[in-house]
């Protein structure tokens, strides 16, 4: 999915699944739910009614700003073309091609915990653009 905002800002989402490497949304809705604040809220469905079991997803993500149509056409090309895959092996999920990331699920009751992933945050950090902490913005432009 490819998301272009104001100020020929653009982002381009791909879902990754272990379970099934060709796993298509059935439907999207973007939805501007953040009242004062110009905060939208990306739902992505997977089934049509209620899932009948979990799944183990990844996200890779890549935002950029200042692109035009040009860029924006070139930039969907090497995104899409980017070979990222995510495997389960046992307890261990690794995402190869991207940024890396490998977790180990570990068992039933235990929380997963990160064997690799990069680049690190400090805790408590959500996201951060142009080395800024995003939850520290008063308005929806991180150039500002």
């Amino acid at each position: 999915m490819f998301l272009r905002g104001g100020g020929g800002t653009v982002l381009a989402i791909r879902v990754l699944s272990a379970a099934a490497a060709d796993l298509r949304p059935e439907g999207c809705a973007l939805v501007a739910d953040g009242g004062v604040r110009p905060v939208q809220r990306l739902t992505v469905s997977f089934a049509e009614g209620p899932p009948g079991r979990g799944a183990l997803l990844a996200l890779d993500l890549e935002l950029r700003e200042a692109v035009d149509d040009a860029a924006f056409a070139a930039f969907r090309r090497a995104f899409a073309g980017r070979d990222v895959t995510a495997r389960l092996d046992g307890t261990r999920f690794t995402v190869a091609g991207s940024l890396p990331l490998e977790l180990d699920l570990g068992g039933p009751a235990e929380r997963p915990r990160r064997v690799r992933f990069a680049p690190t945050l400090p805790a408590g950090a959500l996201l951060r653009v142009n080395d800024r902490d995003a939850a520290g913005w008063d308005s929806g432009s991180p150039a500002e």
